[in-house]
Parts: structure tokens; sequence; C-alpha cells
């Protein structure tokens, strides 16, 4: 197979999405009625929020299932659902209270991954059209996205090592696929990349939005852990955490780990530090060091700056 086309993945509308619409429409791909109770949930979707699924219930209801579900059949003759979850779930809630009859089947095209001509395995295909069937859900969350962007990396780094998207950036393929910005793409990667396992799991949980978490995720972890439960802890409503709130917790624990007189004792003679004053004034260093698993890698006169320093202190403490 030959280099790959980046406009094959453009993402839903401009894509893989789209090249399932066509196959639709022009009869390509096979209609089939399935009934509810012979189609399973895609596991691939579990952590992803499906709210406010009463508007599309009624839709459904008022004029039918206008856009057929995509089902890929699994080797024990069930479906598994490739595109079209929320208006599986919409039709499970009309069955639940009695608009939608159990024995009607539901209409859904057969998905061949033989048909997607993209340098993938068949699941991987699959995968491709889940992750980028999402992005056309209203209501998603920021931690929605989050989950929906880790996937289609791995989908990317595959196609990368394929040689299919050598020179295309990432944030450019986040931004397609996922019907966003560039620069909001890359606050998503930046906070995934640096984020503390606080910060990211306060956007999976709805706490606070991708914007105002990437503002703190270039901090050393250590401290995006004490930001973020500082400003949860002084949250008085449902809403996310804003920027602000942020910036607030962030100075107020500055004031309280600057220079102290109640840990410095002040005495005629100077100041004294002790071993809980010195390693405060040094956390951030320790903190950058331990958010680097391999150190953090000095040229030769940063590192004889860096041994001078360290000499200097050793002549400060008599050691």
């Amino acid at each position: 197979m030959g280099k790959f086309d980046i406009n094959k993945i453009k993402g839903a509308g401009d894509g893989l999405l789209n090249e399932i619409s066509k196959l639709q429409r022009s009869n390509e791909m096979e209609m089939i009625y399935v009934l509810s109770d012979q189609i399973d949930k895609a596991e691939e979707n579990e952590g992803i929020s499906i709210d406010n699924i009463e508007e599309l219930a009624d839709s459904i209801a008022d004029v039918g299932l206008v856009n057929a579900i995509v089902l890929r059949q699994k080797e024990d003759g069930r479906y598994r659902i490739v595109a079209g979850e929320r208006r599986y779930t919409a039709i499970l809630s009309l069955i639940e209270d009695g608009r939608w009859k159990k024995d009607r089947p539901i209409k859904a095209s057969l998905f061949d991954p033989g048909r997607i001509d993209l340098p993938l395995t068949d699941e991987e295909k699959e995968d491709y059209v889940r992750a980028t069937e999402n992005a056309e859900q209203r209501n998603k969350t920021d931690g929605d996205k989050l989950i929906q962007m880790r996937k289609l990396m791995k989908i990317y780094e595959k196609l990368r090592e394929n040689g299919a998207i050598s020179n295309v950036k990432t944030r450019v393929l986040l931004a397609a696929d996922m019907k966003m910005a560039p620069s909001h793409a890359a606050q998503f990667m930046k906070v995934d990349a640096k984020g503390s396992d606080e910060l990211i799991d306060a956007v999976l949980d709805n706490k606070v939005s991708v914007s105002a978490a990437s503002t703190i995720a270039g901090l050393p972890k250590e401290n995006q852990k004490e930001i973020i439960e500082r400003a949860l802890e002084e949250k008085t409503d449902d809403k996310k955490i804003t920027p602000k709130e942020l910036e607030n917790a962030q100075q107020k624990i500055k004031k309280e780990s600057a220079p102290r007189a109640e840990e410095a004792e002040k005495m005629d003679e100077g100041t004294r530090i002790t071993s809980k004053v010195f390693k405060k004034d040094i956390a951030a260093i320790t903190g950058a060091l331990k958010a680097n698993d391999r150190g953090i890698l000095l040229d030769d006169k940063q590192y004889m700056n860096y041994l001078k320093t360290i000499r200097s202190l050793e002549e400060i403490f008599e050691m």
C-alpha cells in the first residue's frame, strides 16, 4: 500500500465517517434489521458519558430511526455497535417506556472493515470509526473528549508506524477528528502528557475543564496535585473549577510556603534554616526532577554552575 492520503483521516464529516455515509447512501453497505437484544454495546465506550438522551429518544419516537446504526457481526452471531451508541441507547429507553416494541427490529448497516482503505487491522479500523463517531455526539464532557483523544492517539501511532502520516502533526489530526481548533487539541495533549494523576482525574470527573487544567499542567506534578486539591477543597458550588480559582489556590499555597516566621526562626544574628524550610525552598526543583524519570539534561556550562551552587551551599552549612 502506498502513502496514505491525509484527506482520508480528517475525521467525522471529512474522513472515515463520511466514507461510511457514502457507502450507506450508495447501498454498498448491507442493510439489516436486528432486534435490540441481539446487539451489544461496545466495551471500548465504557467511561464515556451518555447524558441528555431524552431529546434524541423523542425524535426517534416521532420520525423513526433516520440514520441507521452501524453494526459488526461477532463470531457468536450477535452484533457489536460500531457507530450509533447514543441512538441505540435512546431506543432502549423507548422500549423501557413502551414507545418502541421490543420485537420491533432496528435498522442497521453491516460494517465491513474491508471497505475502509486504511493501513490498519480490522479491529483498529473499527476502533477508529468508533472514536471519530463520538465527535458527532453533543453534550460531551472534556473527560469524554480526553478518553476519545487517547484512543485516537493509539490509532495515529499505528498509522505513523506504517508510514501513513509521518509528516502530519498530531494536533492537526486530533483537531480534524475531534472537530475542534488545533490550539484546543494541544491543550488536551498537554494535560494528558504532563498532567498529574489528580489533575487528569479531575478532568475525567468533569470537575475542571481542559482549558483550565492546561494552565497548571506545565508545573511539577507535585505542585499540580497540591493546587487541584486545594481548589477542590475550597469549591462551594457544583460548577467546574475555573482558571481563576486555580490561580487563587496557587497563590495561597505560595504565600503559605514563602519564607515563614513560624518555620524560619528569626534571631538577632540571622535566620535559622531547618531541614523543613530547606525542603520547601527546593520543592519546585525536586518536583521537576520527579516529573522526569530520566532527569534533566544539563550542558557543560549548566553543570558547572550546578556544581558551584552545591559547593556554595556546602560552604554555607560548613560541610
